[in-house]
C-alpha cells in the first residue's frame, strides 16, 4: 500500500469503521474491524487493498441496501491496526491500544452493577439530601 492509499485507507476507518472484540467459541477476545455502508465501489476499494478482509451482502433493512466489509483474522487486524494507529484522531487510537491490550484475553462476564432485578429493597433517601 502507497501512502496515498494508507491516507485514505485510515480516513475512511477513522469515519467509518468500527474497532470491536468479539468472543471466540473458545472464549478468547478476538479483534475485528467492520464497516456498514451502502457506497459498495468504496467498500470494494478497500477489500482490493487490504486483502484478507470480507466484503458481504447486500443487505435491505427497509432503506437502501448496505454491504459489509470487514477484517477478521487476527494477525491482519493486529497488523493494520498498528500502521494506522499514528494516522489516527485521539479517540480512535484509545480505541485502538483497548483492542490491541485485550486481544487472545480470556473472555470473562461482567459483573452486575446495581440492584439485582425484581428486588424490593429500594434506595432510602435521607431527610437531609431532599
Amino acid at each position: 500500500m502507497n501512502n496515498a492509499e494508507l491516507a485514505w485507507t485510515a480516513g475512511l476507518l477513522e469515519g467509518e469503521a468500527s474497532f470491536t472484540l468479539y468472543k471466540s467459541d473458545s472464549g478468547i477476545l478476538r479483534p475485528r474491524i467492520q464497516i456498514n455502508m451502502t457506497d459498495l465501489d468504496v467498500l470494494e476499494h478497500l477489500q482490493s487493498l487490504i486483502h484478507d478482509s470480507r466484503l458481504t451482502g447486500p443487505y435491505n433493512q427497509g432503506h437502501k441496501p448496505f454491504w459489509t466489509w470487514s477484517l477478521n483474522k487476527t494477525k491482519s487486524v493486529v497488523a493494520l491496526c498498528r500502521i494506522l494507529q499514528p494516522l489516527m484522531g485521539i479517540r480512535r487510537q484509545a480505541k485502538i491500544d483497548e483492542l490491541l491490550d485485550n486481544t487472545g484475553k480470556r473472555w470473562r462476564p461482567m459483573k452486575p452493577r446495581g440492584r439485582p432485578k425484581g428486588s424490593k429493597n429500594k434506595p432510602k433517601l435521607c431527610r437531609n439530601s431532599l
